[in-house]
């Protein structure tokens, strides 16, 4: 598996066993390929979004439309976070869906927007962007 992207990418076969997954899956969960394979996965899948997870699976596979889940992944460092895993199948020259190809991706961050805020008002680029736009008048913001 290629590993130029940050996003964590798979392949299925088109029964929905997991062929190959690139590194980005397991620096996020801490799975190994090896673990990873067929439906390994669900391993690292939050126990409560397993069930819808893979009925969403299911469908996608029974139809040969695009899949595009969201579920929770145990982090191997940040606990629970939220993912997008999107993904499209591949005939072969017959016709028949014989691959799937897809990515995962952390979208924790735009499920919890008042964290991302938070985060984002104590970093060093929101105090520059506040400081440019709005210069201090006796030590405070002109709101002062």
């Amino acid at each position: 598996m290629v590993d130029l992207n940050t996003a964590a990418q798979w392949a299925m076969d088109a029964e929905g066993n997991v062929l190959d997954v690139n590194s980005g899956w397991v620096r996020l969960t801490g799975l190994s390929r090896e673990k990873t394979r067929n439906l390994g996965w669900l391993e690292a899948v939050h126990p409560e979004d397993v069930q819808a997870t893979m009925k969403a699976l299911l469908e996608a596979l029974h139809t040969g439309k695009d899949v595009d889940i969201e579920y929770r992944v145990k982090s191997a460092d940040r606990g629970w976070r939220w993912m997008r895993s999107r993904g499209s199948p591949r005939a072969g020259s017959a016709g028949k869906i014989i691959r799937w190809y897809g990515s995962t991706e952390d979208i924790d961050e735009l499920k919890h927007p008042k964290r991302r805020f938070t985060r984002f008002r104590s970093s060093p680029t929101c105090r520059t962007m506040i400081f440019s736009v709005a210069p201090l008048k006796n030590g405070c913001l002109r709101t002062c």
